[in-house]
């Protein structure tokens, strides 16, 4: 019965979802900090830019580099700045996704949400914003500090470059292991390029094309991506405790057909993305790119690949290092109405 009466009110719900965002912005507007004002803005302003010069610096990047994330893109976005006696306390840059907002750092800069003199006021700004915000992966464990309506967490993988990561894929995964051998052996007329001058925007593009019809919308962070990996790729050499850019593709002749994008840091790289061009499928090429960038790290002395969370393919490459956290965010009325239209809805 319970079920029914769901499916029954689901699509007024869904009808309804600008109402209840509405009214969940009224409701927080009603709410006061004691000693801090939240406001929220559709656009990036020098107010906003000045803000973040006077809040501390992200981690692993420049401010200036930080700054290309909170530009406007063809999707929405809006700015939450929270003051404390006239100074920036905290500055949350969030863009749109179907039913819900994610801070920019999504997808582009990990484990990091935003800006702030201190949690308070990043809690402030999470809840008196009225916007519901999703941060879907990257969090640690510390993150319920922040209060948010639900927080969950996950399984990471990572390919472990000072042991045999090897016996893992034998011992494990046999699939794992056959599938690597089949892509050697039908790709060893291939190239292998590492941080070739195009490789970003290939690999980009075809993440982009290759989930552009994704029911999550996920690629609302394609130009947030682009833009700010083009910032690291373009910065002067950092420090190791800094972000750099790092690719790998997969070419014949001169077409790419395969790209791996990390993030590198000290002596670790995060996965990103691997993305292939369909004509090669036959050859296993995004199979033998990432196996590829596995062997490279190893040789230029990186400890760790990190492929994050969500199972499927990093299972088999990798086992468990750890665990991640997500956590979502919500205004009282849009938390009550999610047990009617769930968020990916």
């Amino acid at each position: 019965m319970k079920r029914a009466v769901v499916n029954f009110a689901r699509p007024v719900v869904v009808a309804s979802w600008p109402a209840i965002e509405a009214g969940a912005r009224a409701l927080s507007r009603m709410n006061r900090v004691s000693g801090e004002i939240v406001q929220v803005s559709d656009r990036l302003t020098d107010e906003h830019v000045a803000a973040l010069e006077m809040l501390p610096s992200p981690p692993g990047c420049t401010r200036g580099t930080y700054l290309t994330l909170l530009k406007d893109t063809e999707y929405q976005k809006r700015h939450v700045l929270v003051r404390r006696a006239d100074e920036p306390v905290a500055l949350l840059s969030l863009r749109r996704r179907k039913s819900f907002w994610e801070p920019v750092t999504q997808q582009c800069l990990p484990g990091f949400i935003a800006p702030a003199e201190d949690e308070q006021a990043l809690k402030a700004a999470l809840k008196y914003s009225g916007l519901e915000v999703a941060v879907s992966s990257g969090l640690a464990s510390s993150a319920a500090s922040l209060e948010p309506s639900v927080q969950y967490g996950y399984d990471v993988y990572g390919v472990r470059l000072d042991a045999d990561y090897e016996a893992h894929w034998s011992l494990n995964k046999r699939r794992c292991r056959n599938s690597i051998q089949k892509a050697r052996r039908k790709c060893k007329q291939f190239d292998v390029v590492v941080d070739g001058p195009d490789d970003l925007e290939w690999g980009l593009a075809a993440w982009r094309d290759m989930w552009k019809d994704d029911p999550e919308a996920e690629v609302c962070a394609y130009p947030d991506r682009l833009n700010f990996w083009r910032a690291l790729r373009d910065a002067p050499p950092a420090g190791r405790d800094q972000l750099g850019l790092r690719t790998l593709c997969v070419r014949d002749g001169d077409r790419i057909v395969a790209c791996v994008i990390f993030l590198s840091c000290g002596d670790k790289l995060m996965w990103q993305s691997t993305s292939r061009s369909f004509d090669y499928d036959a050859y296993g090429v995004g199979t033998y790119a990432l196996d590829r960038a596995i062997e490279w790290a190893r040789e230029q002395g990186f400890k760790l690949v990190d492929l994050a969370g969500g199972g499927g393919f990093k299972a088999d490459w990798a086992p468990v290092i750890g665990q991640r956290y997500g956590a979502e965010f919500r205004p009282a009325p849009i938390d009550f109405m999610r047990r009617i239209r769930p968020i990916y809805s």
